[in-house]
């Protein structure tokens, strides 16, 4: 996560894959909070989350137990028309 906030002060740019990334150690120490503000600030930056960003963020609210988070994701995804994969 600190590697992310570096690429903040200096180039490159992060992209959709350093978010993706971010997202996924979240989940592995469980910061919900951390992975559903990261998945949003993909969206401020004009890059579109695609399934890999919506799964890596279902799978930290769905460790963490915050399954109200976890299925308004779900609901995200149907309006953004990003279809759901197996692991969905």
């Amino acid at each position: 996560l600190e590697l992310l906030s570096g690429m903040n002060a200096t180039l490159p740019s992060p992209d959709l894959i350093s978010f993706n990334s971010s997202i996924t150690a979240c989940a592995k120490g469980r910061q919900w909070l951390l992975a559903l503000a990261l998945c949003e600030e993909t969206q401020l930056r004009g890059l579109e989350a695609n399934v890999v960003t919506y799964n890596a963020t279902i799978d930290c609210c769905v460790q963490s137990l915050q399954w109200r988070s976890a299925f308004h994701l779900l609901e995200l995804m149907s309006i953004q028309k990003v279809s759901p994969s197996v692991s969905t």
